[in-house]
């Protein structure tokens, strides 16, 4: 905003008349009401200047910070000795008295909400960029955070990027006559100064929009020209803990959504679009995902048939300097908008086709699931944040840091942000039951947890039983692959050699039909169904429950059977559903965060555990034995797509 004393001299400015600035400036035009005083007559005043630090193209680079956080470096070597795990328990047995007037709900339905909308934002991003062919920008958290940012910040999409850019010139014109003033000992008065507001250079606006991600801040302001005039949530201090956590966790399901999915979503792409058998598309495949490619097997396939195929596919997606496959999410999208363009293709043309299974779209971003109460982490920040949004919570606690007595109104204020990192610890322990979890010099409380506001789950940390190290590949230097780092020693090459150290070995891979599937050297097989682990964890129960209090509410079954589909290529589509979403989101979270969904939520955990643990028990034995286990294929030891898990530690 610009300086009240900057606006007369913006008025009297003979370089620079007011009717040169933009029509969304007009209000700097206003004269504020001073009293009359004598005013000293200004020095000479230095020859005035276009703003060069915005606007000079052969600026320089500014040097790296030399600035370094000692804390955090403290913190990562601290890490590199610790091993962590978490506890659930209900945040019911977890929570003191005094914590009992939290606003749980309150700050929980804010962030669900915010994060919902964001989930829409930046599929609604990458549709725009992809349907005219434009570069998507990096898929990571800062990406989420300037989502998050956008819905939830009225003022940042209330002006389009030009407007933004105007705004950073009159910003930047303001900061260099207050640096003239400045100049002349601060003599006279700085509205005296002129403010030189230079002429709309389209090469100063090109630099300008390479520093911010002009696409996804014109993607912002359309979504929010979407909201119309429907509230937006309330947010106040969110952005400080809860925000940054729920914008990591956003970027991770998103990088895993596509990256994991690729390969699946490739094989039905290219059995769809060409018609190739199992092993003709088994045969593509290999040759898609390979370094080189040479010619398909001739003995398998029809080269003729297959090779232009394969070659077609390797030429559309993205390759590293090695000239492997690019797994960065972002170059990955514009392949995956062709397999969904593909599958609504395939399921319109067939749809009246008798006998026809539609195929299954996605969305091209993972959005949230459904309305129900996401779990959110909170560290000591979001703790901060947590007691800044409850009132009700007794002001007068106090504990003892540093000798002396805090209140928790004293703790909390924005002037003591500095002491709470130390003093977080304290108000862990007054708030919560920490001590009931903690054992001394086997497990400590890592202030952290993750709660949907019924469950918790608290980070843990112990000491690591070993040096973490991390295996890097170099030139010339080959894995040996009969070398376990699970095991310890050194394997041999063939499984006899290691069958005489364990009574059991035991390889696990899940069926079609089965939650478990295992096998023993002994030529025992043990099958755990699907059918009775679901029955067994509550699922059925659970969903016929849920089903039975959505029904007591008509207008709520109603509003989940019309919400339109968000899994489209179409950009008209999804917008339908973002204004569904931004008009009855709200209502369907409240409703959803009832205590019963998020009770038979951890029922249904706690349950499903449990079948898990049962499990184990079953293949690992009668105590004593010394059983292994391989999940997938175990002809491989110590490199490959193996996890191992080694019990040769008798139990007792």
């Amino acid at each position: 905003m610009l300086h009240p004393r900057a606006s007369a001299a913006l008025k009297r400015s003979t370089s620079s008349s007011l009717c040169d600035l933009p029509p969304h400036l007009s209000f700097y035009n206003r004269q504020p009401q001073r009293h009359p005083r004598k005013r000293r007559p200004p020095d000479d005043i230095a020859p005035e200047t276009p703003p060069s630090e915005l606007m000079d193209e052969q600026d320089e680079p500014l040097p790296p910070s030399k600035r370094s956080r000692r804390d955090v470096k403290t913190r990562i070597e601290k890490n590199k000795t610790l091993d962590f795990f978490v506890i659930k328990k209900t945040l019911k047995q977890f929570s003191r008295k005094e914590a009992e007037a939290i606003e749980w709900d309150d700050c929980l339905k804010a962030v669900n909400q915010a994060i919902a909308e964001a989930y829409l934002l930046a599929n609604f991003y990458v549709l725009r960029q992809l349907e005219v062919s434009r570069p998507v920008c990096k898929i990571d958290h800062v990406f989420y955070q300037t989502c998050l940012s956008c819905v939830t910040s009225k003022t940042r999409m209330q002006r389009s990027i030009r407007q933004q850019y105007d705004d950073c010139v009159l910003e930047q014109a303001r900061k260099e006559a207050s640096k003239r003033w400045s100049g002349t000992g601060l003599v006279g008065n700085m509205q005296d100064i002129a403010v030189v507001i230079p002429e709309f250079s389209e090469t100063g606006f090109q630099k300008w929009s390479k520093k911010k991600d002009v696409d996804l801040e014109n993607a912002g302001y359309e979504f929010m020209k979407l909201r119309g005039d429907r509230p937006l949530v309330k947010t106040e201090y969110l952005n400080q803990g809860w925000f940054p956590a729920a914008a990591k966790q956003m970027a991770t399901n998103a990088n895993n959504a596509i990256i994991r999915n690729f390969a699946k979503r490739l094989r039905s792409f290219v059995m769809d679009v060409f018609q190739l058998t199992k092993k003709e598309t088994h045969v593509t495949l290999d040759g898609v995902f390979a370094e080189t490619f040479e010619g398909a097997d001739s003995e398998m396939v029809n080269p003729v048939a297959i090779d232009p195929i394969i070659i077609g596919l390797r030429g559309q997606i993205s390759r590293t300097s090695k000239n492997k496959i690019s797994w960065d999410a972002r170059d990955l999208l514009p392949i995956f908008y062709q397999f969904l363009i593909q599958i609504e293709r395939s399921n319109e043309e067939n749809k009246h086709k008798e006998g026809y299974r539609e195929q299954r779209t996605f969305s091209l971003l993972p959005t949230k699931k459904g309305f129900e109460a996401t779990h959110c982490k909170i560290n000591s920040t979001g703790l901060r944040v947590l007691l800044l949004r409850s009132p009700r919570v007794n002001r007068e606690l106090a504990v003892q840091f540093n000798g002396e007595t805090w209140t928790l109104g004293a703790s909390i204020r924005a002037d003591n942000k500095s002491n709470w990192t130390a003093m977080a610890d304290l108000w862990w322990r007054r708030l919560f039951f920490v001590d009931k979890i903690e054992k001394a010099e086997t497990r400590s409380f890592h202030r952290e947890i993750t709660t949907d506001g019924y469950a918790v789950s608290v980070l843990m940390s112990r000491p690591t039983r070993g040096e973490k190290q991390k295996k890097k590949e170099t030139e010339g230097e080959v894995l040996d692959p009969s070398k376990s780092d699970v095991l310890g020693p050194t394997l041999s090459k063939t499984p006899r050699g290691r069958m005489g150290d364990y009574d059991v070995i035991w390889g696990i891979d899940p069926g079609r039909t089965d939650f478990i599937t295992a096998a023993n050297q002994h030529g025992k097989t043990v099958r755990f169904r699907s059918t009775a682990y679901r029955s067994a964890s509550s699922f059925y129960r659970s969903n016929r429950r849920s089903n039975r209090e959505i029904d007591k509410v008509p207008r709520i079954r109603q509003l989940l059977r019309a919400t339109p589909t968000k899994k489209t290529a179409s950009l008209p589509t999804l917008i339908e559903h973002i204004e569904f979403a931004l008009e009855h989101l709200g209502d369907l979270l409240t409703f959803f965060l009832r205590p019963i969904f998020r009770r038979l939520k951890f029922r249904r955990l706690a349950l499903k555990t449990s079948q898990l643990d049962r499990s184990c028990d079953e293949l690992a034995g009668k105590p004593g034995m010394r059983t292994i286990i391989g999940f997938g294929d175990s002809g491989t030891a110590g490199s490959g797509m193996i996890k191992s898990l080694q019990l040769d530690q008798p139990r007792c």
